[in-house]
């Protein structure tokens, strides 16, 4: 059996058609209008090769006196924070490193604790 004849028709019209002996109208699908191509780089390195990217981010995290932070990741290649984790943890894999730096919003969490724990800390005339 040929199938050719039935594509894009659904299997009612087909058998309706076939039953009455002749072909089915065939109504044509309307154009799917283009879909408008984004012009702007997704990111700043967008356009370049897998080796290049790589490349210059290994240049500019060496370059720098600290390990970098997924906010300064995102700042200065305009990538998302998951590709920013990405990159940090790859770093930090190519450095052996077992634990991270902290992050910049790690660092504010430091020190400073959450509602919970200063709920259970007592509060008295020496604090």
């Amino acid at each position: 059996m040929n199938i050719v004849p039935t594509l894009g028709l659904r299997c009612g019209e087909w058998q309706a058609a076939l039953q009455a002996g002749r072909e089915p109208a065939v109504i044509p699908a309307e154009p799917v209008p283009p879909v408008p191509r984004r012009c702007a780089p997704q990111h700043a390195l967008s356009g370049y090769n897998t080796t290049r990217i790589v490349m210059e981010f290994m240049r500019w995290a060496v370059e720098r006196d600290q390990f970098p932070t997924v906010e300064a990741i995102v700042r200065r290649f305009e990538v998302s924070r998951a590709t920013a984790y990405r990159w940090r943890n790859y770093l930090g894999e190519t450095y052996c490193l077992e634990t991270l730096p902290p992050n910049e919003h790690e660092i504010a969490r430091i020190g400073k604790p959450g509602a919970k724990a200063r709920a259970k800390q007592p509060s008295g005339p020496g604090r």
